[in-house]
C-alpha cells in the first residue's frame, strides 16, 4: 500500500471513550501505553499489575510481582521494558512485556512517585516524594541519585524519546528541566511555585504540558520547557495527569474531582474540549500512543477506559500493488488471483477476477460472467 504519511489523519480523537469492567473496579493509579498503543500496564495501589496486549480491551493480572502500593508505570517504545514503582517500596523492572518483574533494591526503598522511560527503554528517570531524582542508563538495573536537584517533593517525570530532554516537577515548588540525560536541572521559575502534578512531553522533548492540581491550570511549554503558558480556558481544576502524542498535537489530561471529567485538545494544549461521554470520575491517569489515536485513562476506586480515534486519507491517492497510484483508490494485479475480494465471514460478497469479470454474492468471478449476481 502506498500512502504519504502526512495524508493520514486521525479525527474524534479522544473523543468517546469504553469502559472495560473485566479487569475490576479498583484503586487505579497509573497507566502507561507502547508506542502503538498494542501493550498496556496498569497498576494498582494496594494490589496488582495487569497488562494488556491487544489496546486495552482485556487485562492480565501479574500477581508474581506482589500485591503492593505500585504507584507509577512505564513503558518502552515496543512495550518490552517496563518499569513500575512503588509507594514506601521498591522499583520494578520487566523485559518480558510486563509478565515477570524484578525488584531492583539497590535504588532502595523509597517513596517512589513516578518513572518515566526513553523509547528504547535504556533511560530512565524515577523521582521520590520527599526525596531525590534517580536516574538509570542500563535499562533500571542500577540506579544514581540526583542529589544537585535537591530533596523534594517530586512527584511526575517525563523523558524525551532519546532520554536526553527531561522534565520534573514539584507538589508546591518548581519545574525542573535537564538536557543531559538528568544528570543536571535547572529550576524554571518563570512558570511560578504551584503544587505541579504532572508533565509529559512530546518525542523531541520541544512541546511539554504540565498540570496543577487542587485549583489551578493547564501550562504548555514549546521551547522544551524554558518558557510557560498557562491555559486558562480549560478552567481551574484540580488536574492529576497529563499525556501527549509523539508529535505533542494530541494531548489529554485528566481531573480527579467529584465532577471531573477526560479532557483532550489536538492544537498543542492552546484549547481543550470536554470528553464528558466518559462521565464525570475520580480520574487518576491517562497515557497515549505514539501518533495519538489510541488512549487508556484509569479511575481510582473505578475501571480503566479506552478510547480510538478513527483514521482517514485526506489528500492523495492511495496504490495497492503500485506506487504510482492514478486515481484515488488504484489497485494493480500482476498476478492471476482476484483482484479485489470482499468477504463476509467466510463468504465471498463481491470480488473482480484477474480477467476483470464481476461477481456479487457467492459466484466466483472467475467462473461467472462479465457481471454476475446471486441471491
Amino acid at each position: 500500500v502506498r500512502v504519504s504519511e502526512n495524508q493520514w489523519a486521525l479525527s474524534n480523537v479522544g473523543a468517546t471513550w469504553t469502559e472495560r469492567t473485566a479487569a475490576g473496579s479498583r484503586n487505579w493509579l497509573s497507566v502507561s501505553l507502547s508506542s502503538d498503543g498494542k501493550y498496556q500496564t496498569a497498576v494498582v495501589g494496594g494490589g496488582y499489575i495487569y497488562t494488556s496486549s491487544d489496546y486495552g480491551a482485556t487485562w492480565t493480572e501479574r500477581t508474581g510481582a506482589g500485591s503492593r502500593n505500585w504507584y507509577s508505570v512505564s513503558l518502552s517504545s515496543d512495550g518490552k521494558y517496563q518499569t513500575a514503582v512503588v509507594w514506601n517500596g521498591y522499583i520494578y523492572t520487566s523485559s518480558d512485556y510486563g509478565a515477570t518483574w524484578t525488584a531492583r533494591t539497590g535504588a532502595g526503598s523509597r517513596w517512589w512517585y513516578s518513572v518515566s522511560l526513553s523509547s528504547d527503554g535504556k533511560y530512565q528517570t524515577a523521582v521520590v516524594s520527599g526525596g531525590y531524582i534517580y536516574t538509570s542508563s542500563d535499562y533500571g538495573a542500577t540506579w544514581t541519585a540526583r542529589t544537585g536537584a535537591g530533596s523534594r517533593n517530586w512527584l511526575s517525570v517525563s523523558l524525551s524519546s532519546d532520554g536526553k530532554y527531561q522534565t520534573a516537577v514539584v507538589g508546591g515548588s518548581y519545574i525542573y528541566t535537564s538536557s543531559d540525560y538528568g544528570a543536571t536541572w535547572t529550576a524554571r521559575t518563570g512558570a511560578g511555585s504551584r503544587y505541579w502534578r504532572s508533565v509529559s512531553l512530546s518525542s523531541d522533548g520541544k512541546y511539554q504540558t504540565a498540570v496543577v492540581m487542587y485549583g489551578g491550570y493547564i501550562y504548555t511549554s514549546s521551547d522544551y520547557g524554558a518558557t510557560w503558558t498557562a491555559r486558562t480556558g480549560a478552567g481551574s481544576r484540580d488536574w492529576l495527569s497529563v499525556s501527549l502524542s509523539s508529535d505533542g498535537k494530541y494531548q489529554t489530561a485528566v481531573v480527579y474531582e467529584y465532577d471531573g471529567y477526560i479532557y483532550t485538545s489536538s492544537d498543542y494544549g492552546a484549547t481543550w474540549t470536554a470528553r464528558t461521554g466518559a462521565g464525570s470520575r475520580w480520574w487518576s491517569s491517562v497515557s497515549l500512543s505514539s501518533n495519538g489515536k489510541y488512549q487508556t485513562a484509569v479511575v481510582s476506586g473505578g475501571y480503566i477506559y479506552t478510547s480510538s480515534a478513527d483514521s482517514y486519507i485526506y489528500g492523495g491517492n492511495v496504490g495497492i500493488g503500485t506506487t504510482t497510484p492514478t486515481a484515488k483508490l488504484t489497485v494493480t494485479q500482476s498476478g492471476t488471483g482476484d483482484i479485489v475480494e470482499f468477504k463476509d465471514g467466510s463468504n465471498s460478497v463481491f470480488a473482480i477476477s484477474d480477467g476483470g469479470n464481476v461477481a456479487i454474492s457467492n459466484i466466483t468471478a472467475t467462473t461467472g460472467s462479465a457481471f454476475s449476481v446471486s441471491r
